[in-house]
């Protein structure tokens, strides 16, 4: 945890005899901490200072009033009216336009071109050091109460030629191209998407020579913790998974017939493998203790790295989640299923399905 302090003392009697004084205290939480008791408690010890001086010596007192200044600094910083940058500004096209894309439809899906709807500057001036909001609430069909803390998108075209080699996308023609290949589809249960798909019911069958064609699939997953920065920066992840990486760098585009282009894992097709990406985010808190009790704090400063996770796996990415309940984990498992394993977990959902074993 980096330190910087910064202070300014006016004193006054407390009726502990404690010599109270104005005091701001700023401190990064890394990838592996958040703002709580104890990293507010080191900070303010490092600069010489005791919470005691504002909050008494009782610690379940001290912890209540820090545990409460946190969570004010983390829902000024996930409002948008208080600095986030909400997701419907990414298109600035409205809900209604969000929700085919994720489908896999609108113009940023079927044209053959490159098409700037400013994805490289949302990701250069906001996905680096702010919070984009999460879309459960516009997007709510794909992206609300995922029950296996998991969002993936899988691509079946390439669009365009990003001169990485990603997909097979020539310069010429691109009507035809594939992603790079990464996973096998096993099926798509179509009442799981149904949503999106506007079909109620029944399922889409792949071949069982895996000749279904090229499919692309990327997630990212996080704890089951509102407080935790995966958690709080899930609107980030989506952003830079699904409009950044793989459409505006690498041209992917279009959905597995029968099944969103995005959305809850658990609402995506089953398949073996999909690659994954996670987030190092570094918050700076700023505390201003005051001897009048009108104590604040805020996120004052946000630095945002993103990365591959272990392996580039979602499925080692989400074996490496500490909060994930027993419900999550069975969900998860029956969606990315692991390589080779197709034939089998088809054969069972088909007969618990529909009855019938294949011959």
């Amino acid at each position: 945890m980096k330190l910087a302090i910064a202070i300014t003392t006016a004193t006054t009697l407390f009726s502990n005899s404690a010599l109270a004084q104005n005091a701001n205290v700023s401190f990064d939480t890394g990838a592996d901490e958040e703002c709580c008791i104890d990293t507010v408690r080191a900070a303010t010890e490092a600069a010489g200072h005791s919470l005691s001086t504002w909050f008494g010596d009782d610690e379940a007192a001290q912890s209540q009033a820090i545990e409460a200044l946190c969570d004010s600094a983390r829902s000024k910083n996930s409002n948008p009216n208080r600095g986030a940058y909400n997701f419907k500004r990414i298109t600035g096209q409205g809900w209604q336009f969000d929700n085919n894309y994720f489908d896999g439809g609108t113009f940023l899906n079927e044209e053959y071109e490159p098409v700037e709807v400013d994805f490289d500057d949302v990701f250069e001036e906001v996905a680096q050091d702010s919070l984009i909001t999460y879309p459960d609430d516009s997007v709510a069909k794909n992206f609300a109460d995922c029950e296996a803390q998991s969002v993936m998108c899988c691509w079946v075209q390439d669009r365009y030629d990003d001169g990485n080699g990603n997909g097979n996308c020539d310069q010429d023609d691109c009507k035809d191209a594939d992603p790079a290949d990464n996973t096998n589809v096993c099926y798509v249960d179509m009442e799981a998407g149904s949503a999106s798909s506007h079909v109620g019911g029944g399922g889409a069958v792949f071949s069982r020579v895996d000749d279904e064609g090229a499919t692309h699939c990327h997630g990212f997953a996080w704890e089951n913790d509102e407080v935790a920065k995966d958690y709080r920066y899930r609107g980030n992840l989506l952003f830079y998974v699904s409009m950044y990486d793989h459409l505006s760098e690498r041209g992917y585009v279009r959905e597995v017939p029968g099944a969103p282009m995005c959305a809850c894992v658990e609402r995506m097709p089953v398949v073996e493998e999909s690659d994954c990406t996670e987030a190092d985010i570094t918050e700076t808190y700023t505390f201003r203790f005051r001897r009048n009790g009108n104590h604040r704090a805020d996120i004052t400063n946000v630095d945002i790295e993103y990365n591959a996770c272990t392996n580039n796996e979602l499925a080692d990415r989400f074996d490496e989640l500490e909060n994930v309940s027993d419900e999550a984990a069975d969900i998860f498992e029956q969606y990315i299923v692991g390589q080779g394993n197709c034939d089998a977990v088809f054969d069972e959902w088909f007969e618990e399905k529909y009855g019938y074993v294949q011959a």
